[in-house]
């Protein structure tokens, strides 16, 4: 299903309501088939020429069964999310995507919501679903079954969860160490011994800055060896 922005266009800047519902496709996790119930967007969109911003909350309630017992599960979903949007335009088409970005495009006054609610759902479900720490089959199961954050969790009842639970982004951890970076550091000659030395230093090979001796090597050097 298509969320109409086209108010965004008439108004940039504006941060405008919206309820969106979609529909999400039975999901193959872990061996388990997982359905849910219809996707519930609400939040608010905002605009400025071909960037668009879309933020709120995806609820929904996705079904699965006890990894104990097999029982049904219902388990609530409740995410965040704050997702940049670029609109394809001739311009738009000609740059080309950062091998293993992800960027969400749209066309023209319509946005396509239907892979973004997927993608935050199913990174909400936790590793295995549990009916809850009286199941009677959960004692049995060794804590490697449940992973890593099942060793805290089995005994404290309701659903053991992933680890980690949030997705960063490719671009948004790239974004990030992009910050990562050295410089070079300032290399001029010394004017007395002509040697090279970091700027805005003493010399290190005879002691003087900015015609003055500063440092005695001589003195330095035989306090050195005695």
């Amino acid at each position: 299903m298509l969320l109409d922005v086209s108010r965004a266009m008439r108004a940039p800047g504006e941060a405008i309501p919206f309820e969106h519902r979609d529909e999400i496709p039975p999901q193959e996790i872990f061996g388990e088939t997982v359905t849910f119930d219809d996707v519930l967007l609400r939040g608010h969109f905002s605009g400025a020429e071909d960037n668009l911003r879309i933020w709120g909350t995806l609820t929904c309630t996705a079904h699965g069964h006890c990894a104990g017992c097999l029982k049904p599960v219902d388990y609530p979903v409740e995410v965040p999310f704050d997702e940049n949007f670029v609109r394809i335009t001739r311009f738009t088409q000609q740059e080309e995507t950062p091998e293993g970005e992800e960027r969400w495009m749209y066309e023209g006054s319509k946005v396509e919501l239907s892979h973004l609610s997927m993608t935050l759902a199913v990174l909400d479900l936790p590793m295995r679903f549990v009916c809850g720490d009286d199941c009677p089959a959960l004692a049995a199961l060794p804590s490697s079954f449940f992973g890593i954050a099942a060793i805290a969790d089995k005994g404290s009842g309701g659903v053991i969860m992933a680890l980690p639970k949030g997705k960063v982004s490719k671009a948004r951890g790239r974004s990030r160490r992009a910050n990562w970076k050295l410089e070079v550091p300032a290399i001029v000659e010394c004017k007395q011994c002509h040697q090279m030395k970091l700027a805005h230093h003493v010399c290190k090979h005879c002691g003087y800055y900015d015609g003055k001796q500063i440092v005695n090597m001589e003195e330095k050097e035989e306090k050195k060896n005695a």
